[in-house]
């Protein structure tokens, strides 16, 4: 659980750094964006104010130079401007200049018309740089008439008075100038902003006074102005051309042109769609000024740096989203990948990671350690209560270890404890704690004991020696279990079977009861066969209801005065009450065959209860100190009888049973302990195609069992009793996980990509309700597709469950899977299920090829299921091709793929190798 909340701190560490870059990453731009602006409006401003001072500059230039020449004569005015004023004013119309003139009286006297004809005649003299393009004119101070420079139609909308503080202006200047006559008039100039009277519009003016002989301080005296109004609209000609030539937009900014006469005296300009501007009560005093300034704000940066601000926010969007998914996607594979999703413990993988990283100068202890009585507990409740008391286990073991310990599951019920810095004499403590605290945990209201075996081994070194200690030691404290059990110190298993009958006993009763012993001497013990596979189907009711429906039939089969006793979880012993004549004991044996040939049928919950299984009986005066052994000679009995007649056998003990008895309750026991000890492995055998270089693109998955006790142990011995025992559930994982392992291993040697593997599978475990997502989870686990799998199955699965088997199939071929049929033709052939069952490829029986070069009905068959494969559109593959006549026989009928020791006999993945489309050791 710590590395799940570092994961965690991790995540809330990316997600903050991913906050902090949006944050870090806007704010950088907007600071860009501001400093720009700021340079930007710093230019503007300067452009802006420098176009209104140089139209000052010129008024001041047009009136300097008017008040030169206004006062003199006309020789001198003729001299100067080349113009015979008297002769032009005679000769001309008075439109000529009374065009520029506007609120004109009901006279113009002879000495305005010559200041009209001068100012004219001199305006027309100065270059186009010097004249101003907006609203410029000159205003006597009595405000008789205003003379405008520029031709009229370019101040159409003119027609009153502009304002009316000129005069005032004009006045006070003219009471300074008589006062003062050492002011130094040419460096007074007239502002304002105001709202002009004629428009309605924001307005800003500026003038200079013209002062008549401006060279004779003492006879200067004001005879008018020279003003330029500058409206809201011929600002914003100005701005939009500043800030045009400098490539900004006029709307991003804010400018304020502010005349001095107060801090409310503010004029405003923000663009043409929205403007706003301030009007102050002007009080004009005798010098008046202005400035301008401008500012922006956090939308006008956002607005100007918008494209900015989008992409880079979209490129971080898109590395957020993708850096999400990035680390969502490598949180769940690094959880897949180091937890084992049902007990929360590391897995495998997760374990190899940290064992990867010891070294030996480490102080560490491992401990390995199962279950015991794991493989009972799935019998007799069903996998799903397995689960629940491996949880349990890893439970209990975390509340008694440190933090630091690891706790990694490394298959099945087999689990290894990584204990740092510990010595032998603490981990001793330790499962000692864990053993006492390991208290029953309940399931439906039964209490079910969890204990475990363990070994202890220090590290030393290289880690898979130590850990192989570590497991002998497990295994020889499983051996002494074993031994006190076959003593008969423990002959029973110690969970408590929750019996289902008031008179049912235990073993330990049974060795208890008064009447065992008394002058009996007929012992049963009969085995539901069908009890495994059905409770982990079906659920533990229905094991407990077939059982109370054994016990009911038994009661009303065999004689009054049995004793019954559950020896295990699928097996009952009979105590027979004691024996009068020797005629009673075939009667006796009749009795039991009937239970398993009756034609009555129960029913629980929608299910039939039938019951299939096998006997085995004992004669022999039953004693306390032999009762484990005739219950062992019982045992051999029923193995025997079921090995030589199969379900429904009934048969005496002999003691030439003893030696092949024993054998086969040996192949029981250690079965049970085959997968957890890895004593199981896969081996290959190559399908080739029948053309002309015999290229193999396909091959047969087949297990092997090498027990360190029985030797080795062909399949045909063991696949049955597992499927019998419940065990083929849990093997037939392991198969399909190994398989799709070492395939994928084997790919990437150099076998082509589309290499396909055919996997046996069992009726049972089809059964499983998750079957094929198993099968498409191992797939992807190993980076394989469904084309790469041949899942075979025998023609007698349709007799089993045949809908919900048909939808696991079709799953798996939606998902790319061959389904092949195996042995057709030796079974159920049904034509029936043919059409109804999902099926790519068909595999004809070994038998029939066998024997096809010498018996003709055997090559007819042969003949029938090719010209079969053909109707249907799939390969056939033949198995047992042990020669070339043979091989050459099934090309000529048209058989496409063929298997058998001709081409190769089944080697482990490793042993093979594959070039140019050939395999070989």
């Amino acid at each position: 659980m710590p590395n799940r909340n570092k994961l965690k701190t991790e995540k809330l560490i990316y997600r903050s750094f991913l906050i902090a870059a949006f944050i870090f990453v806007n704010i950088f731009i907007g600071y860009f964006a501001y400093a720009q602006a700021g340079k930007n409006l710093q230019i503007a401003v300067s452009n802006v104010a420098g176009l209104l001072n140089k139209n000052i500059e010129n008024n001041k230039n047009i009136a300097t130079a008017l008040g030169n020449t206004i006062p003199l004569s006309n020789d001198a005015i003729r001299t100067q401007l080349g113009v015979d004023i008297d002769k032009e004013f005679h000769a001309s119309n008075s439109q000529d200049y009374e065009s520029h003139l506007m609120f004109l009286p009901k006279e113009i006297s002879y000495e305005d018309a010559r200041i009209s004809m001068v100012i004219n005649a001199f305006w027309k003299r100065l270059s186009d740089e010097n004249k101003s393009s907006y609203w410029t004119y000159f205003t006597r101070p009595d405000r008789k008439y205003y003379f405008c420079m520029n031709e009229q139609q370019f101040m159409h909308f003119k027609n009153k008075s502009p304002h009316l503080f000129i005069k005032d202006y004009l006045k006070r200047l003219q009471q300074k100038l008589n006062s003062d006559k050492g002011f130094l008039v040419s460096d007074v100039f007239y502002s304002n902003v105001y709202s002009d009277a004629l428009t309605g519009l924001p307005t800003i003016t500026v003038g200079s006074p013209v002062i008549t002989d401006n060279q004779s301080i003492k006879d200067s005296k004001i005879a008018g102005m020279i003003v330029t109004d500058f409206t809201l609209n011929d600002l914003n000609d100005i701005f939009e051309r500043v800030f045009l030539s400098d490539g900004d937009n006029i709307a991003t900014y804010r400018i304020r042109i502010k005349s001095h006469l107060g801090n409310d005296a503010l004029m405003q300009v923000e663009n043409k769609r929205n403007r706003r501007f301030f009007l102050p009560d002007i009080n004009i005093k005798m010098t008046d000024g202005y400035y301008v300034s401008a500012s922006t704000g956090v939308w006008d940066i956002i607005s100007l740096a918008k494209w900015a601000f989008l992409f880079t926010n979209l490129f971080l969007l898109m590395f957020a989203v993708a850096f999400c998914q990035s680390s969502r996607k490598t949180r769940q594979a690094m959880d897949k990948l180091s937890y084992d999703s049902l007990t929360n413990a590391l897995s495998r993988e997760g374990g190899d990671a940290i064992i990867n990283t010891l070294s030996h100068h480490q102080k560490m202890m491992l401990i390995v350690a199962d279950l015991n009585d794991f493989k009972t507990i799935n019998d007799t409740y069903g996998h799903h209560v397995g689960d629940l008391a491996l949880i349990y286990f890893v439970e209990t073991l975390n509340g008694i270890l440190s933090a630091s310990d690891k706790i990694i599951r490394m298959g099945g019920d087999e689990f290894l404890i990584l204990l740092p810095d510990c010595d032998y004499e603490t981990v001793d403590i330790l499962m000692q704690r864990a053993q006492s605290q390991f208290d029953y945990f309940s399931y439906n209201g039964t209490a079910i004991p969890i204990s475990c075996a363990y070994g202890v081994q220090a590290l030393t070194g290289v880690f898979s020696e130590d850990y192989q200690r570590a497991d002998e030691k497990l295994y020889e404290m499983k051996r002494k279990r074993a031994e006190a059990s076959l003593n008969g110190k423990t002959n029973e298993w110690s969970g408590d079977l929750a019996p289902v009958d008031g008179s049912l006993l235990t073993l330990a009763e049974i060795r208890q009861h008064p009447e065992c012993f008394q002058k009996r001497s007929v012992l049963a013990l009969i085995h539901l066969s069908n009890h495994s596979s059905l409770n982990n189907l079906l659920g533990v009711g229905y094991g407990r209801a077939l059982m109370e429906y054994l016990i009911s039939r038994l009661k009303e089969a065999l004689p009054e005065g049995i004793l019954l006793c559950r020896e295990r979880p699928d097996k009952l012993l009979v105590v027979f009450p004691p024996l009068q004549t020797a005629e009673q004991l075939p009667i006796w044996k009749r009795q039991l065959e009937s239970l398993f040939t009756l034609q009555e049928v129960a029913h629980s919950d929608n299910h039939e209860l039938r019951i299939s299984g096998n006997a085995g009986i004992v004669e022999e005066p039953i004693l306390p100190e032999r009762f484990d052994d005739i219950v062992l000679n019982a045992g051999i009995a029923l193995h025997h009888v079921r090995n030589r007649i199969g379900n429904g056998g009934v048969a005496w003990f002999t003691p030439e049973m003893q030696q092949d008895g024993l054998r086969q309750i040996q192949l029981h026991e250690q079965i049970s302990l085959a997968l957890e000890r890895d004593e199981f492995h896969l081996v290959m055998q190559p399908i080739v195609e029948l053309g002309q270089e015999n290229q193999c693109r396909e091959g047969e998955c087949l297990i092997r069992w090498q027990s360190p006790v029985l030797g080795f142990v062909p399949p045909d011995k063991f696949i049955s009793l597992a499927e019998e025992t419940g065990l083929i559930i849990p093997l037939g994982e392991w198969i399909i996980h190994q398989a799709c392992k070492q395939l994928s291993a084997f790919i990437a040697r150099g076998a082509p990509g589309d290499f396909k593997l055919h996997i046996n599978v069992s009726p049972l475990q089809l059964q499983q309700k998750n079957f094929s997502s198993s099968v498409l989870e191992n797939l992807n686990r190993y980076a394989l597709q469904g084309k790469n799998i041949c899942i075979e199955i025998t023609e007698g699965v349709m007799l089993e469950s045949g809908e919900h088997i048909i939808k696991q199939l079709t799953l798996l071929q939606q998902a790319g899977v061959t389904i092949a049929l195996d042995d057709f033709g030796s079974g159920y052939s049904s034509l029936s299920y043919l059409h109804a069952l999902p099926f790519d490829q068909l595999k004809i029986d070994r038998e029939f090829v066998n024997g096809m070069l010498t018996d003709s009905r055997s090559e007819s068959v042969v003949a029938s299921v090719v010209n079969l494969s053909r109707v249907f559109d799939v390969p056939l593959v033949a198995e047992g091709i042990e020669n070339k006549e043979t091989e050459e026989k099934l090309r000529s009928m048209g058989c496409q793929l063929a298997q058998g020791y001709f081409y190769g006999r089944p080697q482990p993945f490793l042993s093979w190798k594959y070039q140019d489309g050939l395999i070989s050791c």
